[in-house]
């Protein structure tokens, strides 16, 4: 369920699961503006830059099904990706059933959908990269070993 309105250069990523594993990760890196890239997950869940709130983590779901959901409120202009990292490591992340919804603007319909690949191995789900100047979302969805962000 999207829990509030959206503007129009503002993006939802929703992330939701089955029983097994017990707990997944949602993690966004963005661009900060000096250049370097910010990185939300459980432990860094915010990050504003003059105290405008960028992007966040709102609830960090370590019993099953999520939903996990991060919001880019005020997107510096560049590149973001997000991922799904499987913290519990068993069972394997493919089994997981994990959809990604991705909410632009005030839109109450997904314009993207991912489903966990069913191929690949290792912990990382690297879902897709953002570009918030183009608004455009480029699918990745490859479970890996590491983050595939190039």
């Amino acid at each position: 369920t999207v829990s509030t309105t959206l503007d129009m250069e503002q993006v939802r990523i929703v992330l939701e699961w089955g029983a097994a594993p017990r707990d997944l990760d949602s993690h966004l890196t963005g661009p900060t503006s000096n250049g370097s890239n910010f990185h939300i997950y459980f432990s860094n869940k915010s990050y504003s830059e003059s105290g405008n709130k960028i992007a966040d983590l709102d609830l960090d779901d370590t019993s099953s099904y999520g939903p996990e959901t991060t919001t880019i409120y005020n997107p510096i202009e560049g590149e973001y990706v997000f991922y799904v990292y499987n913290w519990t490591g068993s069972p394997d992340i493919k089994t997981s059933g994990a959809t990604v919804k991705v909410y632009n603007g005030n839109s109450n319909e997904p314009a993207y959908v991912f489903s966990v690949p069913l191929t690949g191995d290792g912990r990382y789900w690297t879902v897709f990269k953002y570009n918030s100047k183009t608004r455009r979302v480029t699918p990745v969805n490859i479970v890996s070993a590491s983050v595939q962000n190039n």
